[in-house]
């Protein structure tokens, strides 16, 4: 799902970590994943938002699934394919991740080779803010390059048979 794409991953658990995510991402979504496409601004398809609904909690986990119907419906049509629920225990995970509080969102960004590049959780400032949609801007622009390159290579090594 991730591999070949830039990924910024949310990992949600409280709709307080909802906030948290969105107040890291709103910049960088607005200018490379604006909701409404207009003239001047296009989705990036090598962009994608991916949310993913831990929820270790045996029971809170239960809920969740009961809920899903409506917190499907609370969930943007074009979002729902990306939205991910998981019940799986994160424990070995939380270390890596750097995952010290549960209750708090963290974000993730992710180049196409599925290396974390950038990460965040909590309340994001503006300069936070404005460091994912920078760093966003940079690995889209190296993978385009590349995707470019390869491109140019094809085309080369078709006119010369």
């Amino acid at each position: 799902m991730c591999l070949g794409k830039i990924t910024i991953l949310s990992l949600l658990s409280t709709k307080i970590s909802e906030l948290h995510s969105q107040s890291h991402t709103s910049l960088a979504l607005a200018r490379y994943l604006p909701r409404k496409e207009t003239e001047n601004l296009k989705r990036h398809p090598l962009l994608q938002h991916i949310h993913i609904n831990t929820q270790s909690n045996t029971l809170k986990a239960f809920l969740v699934k009961l809920l899903t119907r409506s917190l499907r419906n609370s969930i943007p049509a074009y979002q729902r394919p990306y939205y991910l629920l998981s019940d799986q225990n994160l424990e070995y995970e939380r270390e890596p991740l750097g995952i010290d509080n549960d209750r708090v969102g963290y974000v993730y960004l992710i180049d196409e080779e599925l290396r974390v590049r950038w990460a965040g959780c909590a309340d994001a400032t503006l300069e936070e803010a404005k460091a994912l949609e920078v760093c966003t801007g940079v690995l889209l622009k190296r993978l385009e390059d590349r995707e470019r390159r390869v491109q140019e290579r094809i085309d080369s090594k078709n006119q010369q048979t």
